[in-house]
């Protein structure tokens, strides 16, 4: 029987700008290894800075659900969004392990709020090669954690 497959939960700018949406492509294709992504839409280039065409109310709603879903929470805040915060900040209190990605820009540092949570791991990065290592480093920490914890219970 097949192991089931780890939820999580991608965050990536879409009213603040989808100049990133390459990398939030590749960031997705890379997280199916480890998991299914609730959030695959990101990485579409149709998806414009409208988003989806739902009511604002409706779109909440799905995502606090997903987000409440998710086994993982990962960010690529390298173009800040004051939703990508909202989301994460939830991700936070709702103590889902959280990795935020990000491309260091000293014009766009990254919000003293965010960069402050000890719930979130900070992922700097330079090129979009870097990213599958950071996301196999930060999943197999979570395993051994699951596995540490499942091993005391």
């Amino acid at each position: 029987m097949a192991e089931p497959q780890r939820k999580i939960y991608f965050a990536a700018s879409i009213s603040a700008g989808r100049d990133d949406v390459a990398v939030y492509d590749r960031i997705i294709s890379e997280l199916r290894r480890h998991g299914e992504v609730l959030t695959p839409q990101l990485g579409e280039p149709s998806l414009g800075t409208h988003g989806e065409p739902l009511a604002a109310h409706v779109i909440r709603e799905n995502e606090l659900e997903l987000i409440r879903r998710c086994e993982a929470f990962i960010a690529e805040i390298s173009t800040p969004s004051l939703g990508v915060g909202y989301q994460l900040a939830l991700a936070s209190q709702w103590q889902r392990p959280a990795l935020c990605l990000y491309r260091p820009d000293p014009q766009r540092p990254v919000s003293k709020m965010i960069a402050g949570d000890p719930n979130v791991v900070h992922a700097p990065y330079e090129i979009a090669e870097e990213i599958p290592a950071i996301l196999g480093q930060f999943f197999e920490v979570l395993e051994l954690l699951e596995s540490e914890e499942g091993a005391s219970a």
